[in-house]
Parts: structure tokens; sequence; C-alpha cells
């Protein structure tokens, strides 16, 4: 489950793109998308903060 009290799997550097694979959750009043990296690795990341962004969408062609 998302949250501050979960293990860090791995740093995403700014720039990379990741997949969301579900909806968010809100847990310690932040949104968490689960993730899929290119590495297939997969887990959830911290949407951001009220004055900071993490993530943005981007529209990629399949």
């Amino acid at each position: 489950m998302p949250g501050f009290n979960g293990a860090v799997l791995e740093m995403v550097a700014a720039g990379i793109i990741v997949r969301t694979i579900s909806l968010p959750v809100c847990r310690d009043d932040i949104l968490w998308w689960e993730v899929k990296l290119e590495s297939g690795q997969t887990g959830w990341i911290a949407e951001g903060q009220p004055d900071l962004y993490y993530l943005a969408p981007v529209e990629l062609e399949e």
C-alpha cells in the first residue's frame, strides 16, 4: 500500500516517464499513483505537495 511508511523501492529521476496502472489513492494527505517503470518495476509514487507537483501528465503515441 502507498504511504510514507512504505519501503522505498527506487528513486525516480526528474524527466523519467512512468505509466500509471491504477487510479490514485489518498494516503497521508497525498495522492499516490501506482506506476510501472520501463524496467518493469511497479510501486507507488506521490503526486506531489500542495505547492510542488512530482508528476505531470504526458500523451504518448502507442
